[in-house]
């Protein structure tokens, strides 16, 4: 009998726990629709698009991956007409990517250059008000996909920073 008194007071207590969310952010809505755009492709290269559209897909993976991991329940948008106006809309937009050829990072290695990845960022409620628009840009000599990872950690902590603050 005591042993079942035990096991149950456990599970009272692991299920309170997994109930009760202490911080302030837990008490608004965490949906979150992302938008990711490869941004004005119109001046560049076929393989500066593809180079765009490669760290993209890397990019949205794992942002939505982090936000989740966050408690948001974050998806995917294909267009922002995919957007059912609930929750909030996070917009990131590919400013600018510059990476070193591999060519060039073979025979130079670090001191080849950096590759660099710029980003802009709006974040939006319900009603399309905005509540957060920032730049952030990451370089790395080792690959763009490394800055993606950088950037991604950024803007989960700004994102959820804000949501605690507000």
């Amino acid at each position: 009998m005591k042993h079942f008194v035990l096991i149950l007071s456990i599970v009272l207590f692991v299920g309170l726990i997994n109930v009760y969310d202490g911080n302030t952010a837990s008490k608004k809505s965490r949906d979150l629709a992302v938008l990711s755009s490869r941004g004005n492709i119109s001046e560049l290269t076929q393989e500066q698009v593809t180079a765009r559209e490669n760290v993209g897909k890397y990019m949205d993976r794992y942002l939505i991956a982090g936000l989740k991991k966050q408690r948001f329940n974050a998806i995917l948008l294909n267009n922002k007409e995919d957007w059912t106006g609930t929750g909030y809309f996070l917009q990131v937009t590919i400013i600018g990517l510059k990476e070193v050829s591999k060519k060039a990072r073979f025979w130079g290695g670090m001191i080849a250059g950096t590759n660099v990845l710029t980003l802009h960022y709006d974040l939006l409620d319900s009603k399309g008000k905005s509540l957060l628009s920032w730049d952030d840009k990451s370089g790395s000599t080792k690959s763009s996909r490394h800055c993606a990872q950088a950037l991604n950690k950024n803007a989960i902590k700004k994102i959820t920073s804000y949501f605690k603050e507000n």
